[in-house]
């Protein structure tokens, strides 16, 4: 849109700026450099900071096949061969399904359910969240997981 205005009126952009400036100068104020780069001015490099995990926002816990006398066999799966787990605590629950339906060769992570203390626990929670609302227990943290009962 601006480029139209200036095909299309070039002096009136002229006089906008020239405009602009006394107007600066006469309440004696700096003036910000612009938000668009100019051709003659070389932009900045920009600086890439690393958006990894610190250690203050890990979390460990540990990840089981939900087991019991009610629970029936074809929601169960097998166990993990590592079930202990040190990642970041706003990693959420999504991601750790999809994490297990690799591991256990599940077809689609959508089958797999992670529960906390038997409760099972949305796809959009994080694990800081679940941490702080349902284990509430100072204890490391223990989840399950087990195949999703679908009604048909």
């Amino acid at each position: 849109m601006k480029e139209l205005a200036t095909k299309l009126l070039p002096d009136y952009t002229v006089k906008e700026e020239a405009e602009e400036r006394t107007y600066y100068k006469k309440f004696g104020i700096k003036r910000k450099q612009s938000d668009t780069p100019s051709d003659t001015q070389p932009s900045p490099p920009k600086i890439h900071r690393s958006l990894g995990p610190s250690p203050g926002n890990m979390i460990r816990f540990e990840l089981y096949p939900q087991r019991g006398p009610d629970v029936p066999l074809f929601l169960s799966l097998d166990k993990l061969d590592a079930p202990y787990m040190y990642t970041q605590s706003l990693l959420k629950i999504m991601y750790l399904r999809k994490y297990l339906a690799k591991k256990l060769k599940v077809a689609k992570p959508e089958e797999i359910e992670i529960l906390c203390k038997g409760t099972v626990v949305g796809p959009e929670y994080s694990l800081e969240f679940i941490r702080r609302t349902r284990w509430k227990e100072s204890s490391k943290m223990v989840l399950e997981y087990r195949r999703q009962l679908i009604a048909s």
